[in-house]
């Protein structure tokens, strides 16, 4: 995907358990791990549903081209099925790679349907109806026909809002844009950008004693034991990324939000009093 596009945190941990599963595949056959791994992945399946279906509410009107998701995340969900239930067969898969590569087939299908869904949003490609046409014919009509009520009734209308203008000033002066509140803001968001930077520090600092720990394993004989914990300090590797992800996640958020704040606040500058006072 570009840059610009949707990177959902519940697909990425999939891709990473996948990438984990094809590297540790001998390992990972345990029964314990290999449950691990299906609940996890099962997890991230129901957050993922929902990702989509809240990018497709985004999309007016009725797509194009069609993005059938629901038999990708099916077969998502077997996969995950057969992980919990450890059969021969499954660990058989795991050990010979089959495992990873079905997992790693359905990640690019749902990508490439992501992919496709995020660019029909983005170009607004919206295709309407026959019914759409009608309604919006009929809604043209009803406007047409409430011209002359509206002419009738004009004077009226300006008196009134003469009568709000002037008993509303007071009330539009305290209220109109002010940079104070948006400063308060930044503060406040400045301030928890720096809480969230010391606990990705511990978390980056998590990271660097595991991979040490990982590196006295190499060039040497491994046990069984051995092996079993080295891909329990990989697992944890693995924790530690995703905490690290979601940190810097907030961290990115919260810098967008100063940014547009910062915005906000140099069009309140540029603005002429009376802009200000209604809000323009």
């Amino acid at each position: 995907m570009d840059s610009d596009q949707p990177n959902f945190q519940s697909l990425r941990i999939i891709r990473d358990n996948t990438l984990l599963i094809s590297i540790a595949s001998e390992y990972i056959s345990e029964n314990i791990f290999m449950e691990k791994f299906g609940k996890e992945i099962k997890k991230c399946l129901s957050v993922l549903k929902n990702d989509i279906i809240s990018l497709k509410k985004q999309f007016p009107g009725k797509f194009t081209q069609e993005v059938n998701t629901d038999g990708i995340i099916s077969s998502f969900e077997n996969t995950a099925e057969e992980m919990l239930s450890g059969s021969e067969e499954i660990k058989n898969n795991c050990r010979t790679g089959k495992l990873a590569k079905s997992l790693d087939t359905d990640v690019d299908k749902i990508t490439e349907a992501i992919d496709k869904i995020w660019h029909q949003v983005k170009g607004s490609d919206v295709k309407y109806t026959t019914s759409d046409s009608i309604g919006t014919f009929f809604d043209r009509l009803n406007i047409f026909s409430g011209i002359a009520s509206l002419l009738k009734g004009i004077v009226k209308v300006l008196f009134i809002i003469v009568i709000i203008l002037l008993a509303g000033f007071s009330y539009l002066y305290f209220t109109m844009e002010k940079e104070a509140p948006i400063l308060e803001e930044n503060k406040e968001i400045m301030a928890f950008i720096e809480e969230e930077k010391i606990v990705l520090q511990e978390f980056e600092n998590k990271k660097a004693d595991a991979q040490k720990e990982l590196k006295k394993y190499k060039n040497s004989e491994l046990l069984r034991k051995d092996k079993i914990a080295i891909l329990d300090i990989e697992t944890r590797i693995q924790e530690i990324n995703q905490d690290i992800h979601k940190i810097e996640g907030q961290i990115d958020a919260h810098n967008k939000t100063m940014e547009q704040n910062n915005e906000k606040m140099e069009a309140i500058r540029s603005k002429p009093f009376l802009d200000k006072l209604l809000k323009q």
